[in-house]
């Protein structure tokens, strides 16, 4: 681990301040290490998120909160790969019929 990313991890909420670290670099940084909402944040504080990845974290939080049927986290990177949530794959068993 290098000297930035020893930083990033930690001040995982405010790595752009305490690092002087791009954001997106500190995203990155942040999600290879698991913190998934703390480079939402990050990224959405710097006006760099868009839409569909703040409904793709929103879902992961739910996922992992609320304990959803599915894998949440192999439903995360198919989410930031298809930019939408895969709703046969992880889901809230309470809402199915």
């Amino acid at each position: 681990m290098d000297s930035v990313s020893c930083c990033v991890r930690n001040h995982p909420l405010t790595p752009v301040q305490s690092c002087g670290v791009d954001p997106m670099k500190a995203a990155e940084i942040l999600e290879a290490l698991g913190q998934i909402e703390a480079a939402a944040r990050v990224l959405e504080a710097a006006g760099r998120l868009p839409k569909w990845k703040k409904e793709c974290i929103a879902k992961y939080s739910e996922c992992q909160d609320e304990k959803w049927v599915g894998n949440c986290h192999d439903c995360l990177r198919r989410c930031q790969g298809q930019q939408k949530w895969p709703d046969d794959m992880c889901y809230d068993p309470r809402k199915r019929n």
